[in-house]
This record gives C-alpha cells, sequence and structure tokens, in this order.
C-alpha cells in the first residue's frame, strides 16, 4: 500500500494491489481532497500481480513527479520504490 498527499493542494493518493471476487489482480486507486467525504475510488484489472506491481510503479513514480510525497511513516520521501519492492 502506498499513501502519498499533496501538501500544498489538499489532496491525497492511496494504491494497493488487491484481488477482486473473481481472483483477478486489480490496481486499487483511492484519491481525493483531504477532509472531503467523498473520493473517488477505482479498480483497474490487470493480467498478473507482475503486471499490477509495474502499474502501480508507473502511477507511483507519476504522482511523485507531479509533487505528492509519502504521507505514511514507514516510507521515507526519498525512498524510491521498484516493481520488486512492491510485488
Amino acid at each position: 500500500m502506498i499513501y502519498m498527499i499533496h501538501p500544498t493542494k489538499s489532496r491525497f493518493y492511496w494504491l494497493s494491489i488487491n484481488q477482486d471476487l473473481f481472483g483477478n489482480w486489480c490496481v486499487v486507486k483511492v484519491y481525493g481532497g483531504i477532509g472531503k467525504k467523498s473520493a473517488r475510488h477505482i479498480w483497474e484489472p490487470c493480467e498478473s500481480k507482475t503486471i499490477a506491481s509495474q502499474r502501480m510503479f508507473d502511477i507511483e513514480c507519476l504522482r511523485r513527479k507531479r509533487g505528492y510525497i509519502y504521507a505514511n511513516t514507514n516510507t521515507p520521501d526519498d525512498y524510491i520504490l521498484t516493481p520488486e519492492v512492491i510485488a
């Protein structure tokens, strides 16, 4: 699980890899405004856990380029994830 925030825009982005009810691997994306009642919740299906890990890595890199930082304390801000770490 990756939890990131954009401090100046008060936005959050949460990523995770889960299986749906049929056993398919999915990248779960939840994002929205910090303190808001609603958030967007999207399950993006993938063909395998490896592909889901790579997709999660790509999304995480894009969020960092757009100014998001890690919000959970067990992942330092200067720690760069790789698909191998996620899997």
